[in-house]
């Protein structure tokens, strides 16, 4: 998975030499229950992305922009001025995102933008019939959502598992929190249902013996994806060196090894294996869902488009 717009199609083979040759960003969203540990973890990720050779974007919480700049929640009862405040919200956070990356890539360099929250949060807030409602009036779809990001991380509020460190302030001693333990574990599994569609959904909950080890898994998740979409573009690069000019429908089915006319990602692994070059399932699925159009299966005509 290579999250979609606006930066599909770029690649980290050859910066800045035109289409198809601008550094990809990897773009996360970073999300999870009150008191989770989200502004740690944001800090403990830019050193690790730079010390690594990555310029860090932190894209910033857009519901504490709109709050901060005097808007006001309507609540779910406001009808059509919830509708108004949620369309709002969805268009900046659009935007937001899209500033970011698109700053990200002008530069040229490996980037990664860790959105603070991210668009199917929003869900977790609403009725499913506003929430319906509100693609439907937007033109939006949840997959198209889900496919802007190419990791969601959702980090697990303290009031499930370490209860004893549950607080109302952040790090800053502010009191910005208004949840009860209980209500944040509510909020915390709603958000983690909204995003479990994400085919690169990552949970860390409390289950380690300590904060920083919290973070060290954070960390972990990151790293993975970064690198394995760096693994994937080339293999991509790879396997369309091995295909030029033979990618027939013959060379085709001899990769569609359960003969249902696509190429899933297992298939894909084994393909890559069989010209000398091993990709891990994470990496397969990302170059699947790259060259697919992120529907996370290959058509003949894809491979063709993918070799040309």
């Amino acid at each position: 998975l290579q999250a979609k717009e606006p930066t599909s199609g770029f690649s980290k083979k050859a910066p800045k030499t035109g289409k198809g040759g601008e550094l990809y960003v990897t773009r996360i969203a970073l999300t999870g229950g009150p008191c989770a540990g989200k502004s740690s973890s944001m800090e403990s990720l830019r050193s690790l992305l730079i010390q690594k050779g990555y310029d860090v974007y932190f894209a910033p919480e857009v519901p504490t922009i709109m709050m901060n700049g005097g808007c006001k929640y309507p609540g779910i009862a406001g009808k059509e001025q919830l509708m108004q405040f949620e369309i709002g919200l969805i268009n900046l956070q659009l935007q937001v995102e899209r500033t970011f990356t698109q700053v990200a890539v002008s530069t040229g360099r490996p980037s990664v933008v860790i959105m603070d929250r991210g668009l199917m949060d929003i869900k977790a807030y609403l009725p499913k019939d506003l929430w319906a409602e509100l693609l439907q009036r937007l033109q939006l779809t949840e997959s198209y959502l889900l496919g802007r990001y190419d990791l969601c991380l959702h980090l697990v509020t303290a009031a499930h598992g370490a209860e004893k460190y549950y607080t109302l302030e952040q790090a800053e001693g502010v009191s910005v929190r208004s949840e009860t333990a209980e209500q944040a574990r509510v909020l915390d599994d709603k958000m983690r249902h909204c995003w479990q569609r994400h085919p690169n959904h990552a949970v860390v909950d409390n289950s380690s013996a300590s904060f920083d080890q919290k973070l060290e898994r954070v960390n972990k998740h990151v790293m993975q994806t970064v690198e394995a979409l760096t693994r994937a573009d080339l293999a991509a690069s790879f396997l369309a060196d091995q295909l030029k000019g033979n990618a027939t429908e013959e060379t085709f089915n001899a990769f569609d090894t359960d003969g249902n006319g696509r190429i899933d990602a297992e298939e894909l692994q084994e393909a890559v294996k069989t010209f000398g070059m091993e990709v891990s399932v994470l990496e397969a699925e990302m170059l699947v869902r790259d060259l697919s159009g992120g529907r996370g299966e290959l058509s003949l005509g894809q491979v063709k488009e993918a070799v040309a």
